[in-house]
């Protein structure tokens, strides 16, 4: 399972990157949907509706996962991280807000694995540190919600 997960994973963040390059081109998320749809049967994804989840989840929350790593990469403008590490850390953002069936730190390790793999070392150690601080925010927010909760 966690080799398949990996796969599909990295195929979510082709599709993200990809995207980076067409910012002129409709977001209509039903057409991206049945487009992902049929890619996603015909290359045999082992998990389609987590790809699409992904792919989905990443661009309506595009705007909020923008704004947490501007707030998060201290002296970093988006425009100067390589599109391949953004697009890694907004997939990667996205799982540890949005998919509760994976944990923070595994996202974390994914992201700075395949950082590592496509970017190089220093680009892992960048996407480890701007993912470890969006982790922590985001644990002690969940942390003062559960004791205004109690």
């Amino acid at each position: 399972m966690r080799a398949a997960r990996r796969t599909d994973r990295r195929h979510a963040l082709c599709l993200i990157f990809a995207r980076d390059f067409q910012p002129d081109s409709p977001m209509d998320l039903d057409y991206y949907s049945e487009w992902l749809a049929w890619e996603v049967a015909d290359l045999g994804f082992s998990e389609p509706d987590y790809v699409r989840r992904i792919y989905d989840g990443v661009f309506v929350n595009l705007e909020k996962i923008d704004r947490i790593i501007n707030k998060t990469a201290v002296d970093w403008d988006l425009h100067r991280i390589d599109k391949i590490d953004l697009a890694i850390m907004r997939l990667a953002i996205f799982e540890i807000l949005h998919e509760k069936d994976i944990e923070a730190a595994v996202a974390i390790n994914e992201a700075v694995d395949i950082a590592k793999e496509f970017s190089g070392e220093e680009a892992g150690k960048f996407v480890n540190g701007i993912l470890e601080g969006v982790r922590r925010k985001a644990a002690a927010q969940a942390e003062r919600r559960k004791k205004s909760e109690s």
